[in-house]
């Protein structure tokens, strides 16, 4: 018996020129709308280092803060403690002359542990922000008046007069020839210092809350260093597109 065979013979295409749809992959380029390019592969891998310090550090500082929280519990359940076995009032100001812990830190203890004395867990579900206006010392103006929280908005020409020693290492570690980079720690701006123009360059800065006691101050400057260090990485990159 003859076997039919069909005239007809479909066969799957599959061609690798095919773009697949979808998310673009984290280290492809970047056009604008005119299809000019702005960001290179390599520049987009250095941005994705950048953004992923930037994230590493915030948690860290979110964990400094949330410890802080904690320990400021922890010192006002103690001194609660103490408070109830004198048989005199013990103010902050006589526990700072006492103990040596400031008045202010005394009072902050007393607080945060009277308002959780009851939810300890309640702590771990403060914002960040909700933290710092429990810990964090306001500091009075010349009238008289708490001073209100400032933001470090990069607005108009940033002033930066200092000197820098480009023989001095970097604080990455990584080798820049041509630029340095300076967190000024006061209003958290950074500037780029080119050795050949010598003129500091605003690039941006912080816009977090101001640090307002230790602990915070802490988690400030390592904001800072882990900031400079990521743009340091970048600079280097530029510096070595700009030799190609």
């Amino acid at each position: 018996m003859a076997k039919l065979v069909s005239p007809i013979s479909k066969e799957i295409v599959v061609s690798e020129n095919i773009p697949k749809r979808g998310r673009p992959a984290k280290n492809a380029p970047v056009y604008d709308d005119d299809n000019n390019l702005i960001i290179t592969s390599e520049e987009r891998e250095t941005i994705n280092e950048i953004v992923e310090d930037i994230r590493h550090t915030a948690k860290k500082v979110e964990a400094l803060m949330v410890s802080a929280a904690q320990n400021y519990f922890n010192l006002g359940e103690i001194l609660e403690r103490a408070s109830k076995k004198a048989t005199c009032s013990m103010t902050a100001a006589k526990y700072e002359a006492k103990t040596g812990i400031p008045a202010r830190m005394v009072s902050t203890a007393f607080k945060i542990y009277k308002e959780f004395a009851n939810n300890p867990d309640g702590l771990t579900g403060l914002t960040m922000r909700e933290i710092a206006m429990r810990i964090g010392e306001k500091k009075e103006s010349d009238e008289g008046e708490t001073s209100p929280v400032h933001y470090n908005l990069p607005e108009g020409q940033l002033e930066y007069t200092g000197d820098y020693d480009f023989g001095l290492p970097t604080m990455s570690g990584i080798e820049l020839s041509s630029y340095r980079l300076h967190a000024d720690t006061k209003n958290g701006n950074f500037f780029l210092l080119s050795k050949k123009d010598k003129i500091p360059i605003p690039i941006g800065g912080l816009t977090v809350d101001q640090p307002h006691n230790d602990t915070m101050k802490a988690a400030y400057n390592e904001l800072l260093v882990q900031t400079q260090c990521a743009l340091e990485r970048y600079y280097a990159l530029i510096e070595q597109g700009g030799n190609e």
